[in-house]
């Protein structure tokens, strides 16, 4: 029985879970998102004093950060649910003049109907689109949160709402070009042969580790990525000395003041929950640069390789969770203190 995913039951298992849960949890969440928004703008001045917004929907820049990250992150479910897709199907498809199966894991039939598929394409610029949105939303929110702890009274503050959307957009087109960018030129170097090299193109990921150009390519996205959390982290302590200083000040509301606090702990449990799915991605990729040969040559990275794939979309499903479980305990907040 042939399968895309080499029968390795740990990764079919987890682009089933991932995807279903990525997108059943970020469908809740958009449409949350949305439904909290139109209702807030449907308040009038009577309703002032009944209608008690949720502290994470009152804040409009934040709220635009959280949706999109929603919508990158369905985008990375969608990735694993055509692979899983891909893999179910092809266990039972045909291939080749007289319709017979194939059982070779290794055949080309299979990497040949799969990797050169639409749906292939289609998948891969989820993936990094999904993947370049994260890591930029990410750093945006831990941006945003220092800006709004540092400048709580500002009336004009440098992360407005109208320039929150302009970078999101701009995040967005530079994730679009990056994907079409990496499509053509899988399509331009399509190869006619497998080599251990392509081990997991059937991954719809990146082209041949093999090519200098990829791994070079590969090493500058990592690079990029470890420099953006870098900024995540530097942007998270300067926020929590700022907020040690201005605990007992009366520059704002104590009741805000815990909202800020508990919106600023919910955009660490993100980066920090994403950065422990995505730290053993890009260590290899980095290893990859280093040393191919090694890394590729082992049989136990082959093994897990998937797996590691799958796992530097796991945000498409732990980051609903996280949005549910501070809207919830900001709901309850809100009630007590109201």
């Amino acid at each position: 029985m042939v399968s895309i995913l080499y029968n390795n039951s740990l990764a079919i298992g987890m682009s089933w879970i991932l995807s279903l849960g990525g997108l059943l949890g970020n469908i809740v969440v958009i449409s949350s998102i949305i439904y909290n928004s139109k209702k807030a703008s449907k308040i009038t001045v009577c309703d002032v004093q009944k209608f008690k917004p949720n502290p994470v929907m009152r804040n409009r820049t934040f709220t635009a950060l959280l949706f999109h990250l929603a919508c990158s992150d369905f985008l990375g479910a969608m990735y694993l649910l055509i692979i899983a897709s891909a893999d179910l199907h092809y266990r039972y498809a045909s291939f080749g003049q007289n319709n017979s199966r194939h059982d070779n894991v290794s055949d080309t039939s299979v990497f040949i109907y799969w990797y050169s598929h639409p749906f292939c394409y289609i998948a891969r610029c989820c993936n990094i689109i999904a993947t370049f949105q994260s890591i930029y939303l990410t750093t945006l929110i831990a941006i945003d949160r220092y800006y709004k702890i540092t400048n709580p009274l500002s009336l004009k503050p440098k992360l407005s709402l109208k320039r929150i959307l302009l970078l999101i957009m701009a995040g967005w087109v530079i994730a679009f070009t990056i994907a079409v960018i990496f499509s053509i030129y899988a399509y331009l170097t399509f190869p006619r042969y497998l080599t251990p090299y392509l081990y997991y193109h059937n991954l719809c990921g990146f082209d041949s580790v093999g090519v200098y150009y990829v791994r070079l390519s590969l090493f500058i996205i990592s690079m990029a990525g470890s420099i953006f959390y870098l900024t995540i982290l530097i942007s998270y302590i300067l926020t929590m000395y700022k907020l040690q200083q201005i605990r007992t000040s009366l520059v704002i509301t104590r009741r805000n003041n815990l909202v800020e606090r508990k919106l600023l702990y919910m955009a660490i449990f993100i980066g920090l929950t994403n950065f422990l799915l995505w730290f053993p991605a890009i260590s290899t990729a980095i290893a990859t640069f280093i040393n191919y040969k090694g890394v590729l040559g082992n049989a136990v990275f082959l093994q897990f390789a998937a797996s590691l794939f799958f796992l530097f979309q796991g945000n498409c499903v732990v980051n609903p969770l996280i949005y549910f479980f501070f809207v919830l305990k900001c709901q309850w907040f809100t009630c007590k203190t109201c």
